[in-house]
């Protein structure tokens, strides 16, 4: 098991319309992240906010705006993923 909770850090580009978001924020800080920014912008995740990001859009999200705009997983535009050493995988 591996304690992802301090790679949290959430980045909200209203300019680009997207979010980097680490492994380790939860539902709840991104949902709060987008929502300090903007008025307008979500992100159709679902509805249990305690739930890490990391495993949310790496294989579903289903929440109130799935029928609209898919699952939070359908809404990824670039990944990059870290192997148990650190370095980065493209």
């Amino acid at each position: 098991m591996l304690d992802l909770s301090n790679l949290n850090e959430i980045k909200v580009d209203l300019n680009e319309e997207t979010a980097w978001v680490q492994e380790g924020a939860t539902l709840g800080e991104l949902y709060c992240a987008i929502a300090k920014r903007s008025k307008v912008h979500g992100l159709p995740g679902g509805v249990c906010f305690s739930v890490g990001t990391g495993g949310l859009i790496s294989g579903g999200g289903l929440g109130a705006l799935t029928r609209k705009f898919g699952l939070a997983a359908d809404n990824v535009v670039d990944a990059r993923v870290m192997d148990v050493n650190g370095n980065i995988l493209d």
